[in-house]
């Protein structure tokens, strides 16, 4: 998949579209497609499943979005170990996050880690501004 275009307000992401180790680098930029990046000088957008490390800052995003005022969120599309992040999001759908700066969706079973308030959501949706929201449709 590509990353077609989309509008991002965080402050620390990249973009790829090539899996690989991110490790703990936090201040990567590859970009592959023309769109605003807005304010953000370090983003993290990336279409393929791997090891999103020890990050608490990343985002991976696949379609196009508003993904509103969160500075802690990851988007991701493929199952992978989302290693000891509690703030982490990801999500398949184009939608608006709202103000949540703590939400997870996930479509794919994968092990969750040590983190208890997590979101699992495979629509489109608004999820307003409640923070501990927990929505699964598969089984891990």
């Amino acid at each position: 998949m590509v990353v077609l275009s989309g509008y991002i307000s965080s402050n620390h992401r990249t973009l790829i579209t090539a899996a690989f180790d991110v490790g703990h680098s936090e201040h990567r930029t590859l970009i592959t497609a023309p769109f605003d990046v807005g304010h953000s000088e370090h983003r993290t957008l990336i279409t393929a499943p791997f090891d999103v490390g020890h990050s608490e800052h990343r985002t991976l995003i696949t379609a196009p979005f508003d993904v509103g005022h969160s500075e802690q969120r990851t988007l991701i599309t493929a199952p992978f170990d989302v290693g000891h992040s509690e703030h982490r999001t990801l999500i398949t759908a184009p939608f608006d996050v709202g103000h949540s700066e703590h939400r997870t969706l996930i479509t794919a079973p994968f092990d969750v880690g040590h983190s208890e308030q997590r979101t699992l959501i495979t629509a489109p949706f608004d999820v307003g501004h409640s923070e501990h929201r927990t929505l699964i449709t598969a089984q891990f």
